[in-house]
Order: C-alpha cells, then structure tokens, then sequence
C-alpha cells in the first residue's frame, strides 16, 4: 500500500488491483489472463500506455461519473498497434493511450458501484466456417 511515484512500468498480475492516486506516466500492462484492475483516481493526468487488456480485466475512472451520458469512443492508431480510448461523463473526460489491437465495439461502461465510471473490454468472437464449392460463411458469437 505505498505511494508509486515517477515514471516506469508496472504490470498488474492475477486478481490484483493497482490504484494510481494522482497523475502517473507509468505503463501498465495486465499480465495474461490476469482478472485484474487498474484503479485511476485522476485519470484525466494519467500519461501512461495501457496493455493487455482482456476480457476479464477492468478500469475504474475514480473521476468520470456514470451515466446515461457517459460514453466510450476508441480510435484505432494507423499502424493498428495501439490508439486512444476517450471517455467522457459529459463533463470531465479523458483520453487514455493503449498498446496493442482492440476492437472498438468492445469496450463496455457501467457503475463501479460508487457511481464512478468502471470500463470492461468484451470483444465479439469471429470464426470462419468453410461452406463447400470455395464458399466460406462467417458466424458471430457474442
């Protein structure tokens, strides 16, 4: 329960939550099938990269309320390794750098319990199914 302070790395392992209290430039990255929680208080200072996010990690945004008006938007860097997750209550808002590829429809918002913003990451599933005669069709699973 210490104080992290400048700059660096930090990975957030298997059902651990790591909080930030002020403004960091620290690079998180969730470690493979981690469950695990990355805690902003003052997201709208937080410099950092966020990594490996998966459908069992969260992030909670201690300073963007949750409501009928929060959204979510994702744009996607050109070379695809990384982009901007920007998310607003309608009056406060951030923009968060993350690393690696990530469907835009996948990221979820609902209550953190304490009214605060908590953000989830569930993408939709895509196969491929080879239908005779060259064919192919394709079936979502969500």
């Amino acid at each position: 329960h210490g104080q992290v302070t400048g700059d660096g790395d930090a990975t957030i392992g298997n059902l651990s939550k790591l909080e930030f209290g002020g403004a960091s430039s620290t690079d998180v990255t969730f470690a493979h099938d981690a469950a695990g929680t990355l805690q902003l208080d003052d997201s709208f200072d937080f410099s950092g990269q966020i990594g490996g996010i998966t459908n069992d990690d969260r992030l909670e945004l201690e300073d963007i309320l949750f409501g009928a008006g929060t959204t979510a938007v994702y744009q996607a860097n050109q070379d695809g390794s990384g982009g901007t997750l920007t998310i607003s209550d309608g009056t406060h808002g951030t923009a968060l750098h993350l690393v690696g590829s990530y469907d835009a429809n996948g990221f979820k918002l609902a209550d953190d319990g304490q009214g605060h913003t908590a953000v989830s990451y569930n993408p939709a599933e895509f196969t491929l199914t080879g239908v005779g005669n060259g064919a192919i069709s394709s079936d979502f699973v969500v």
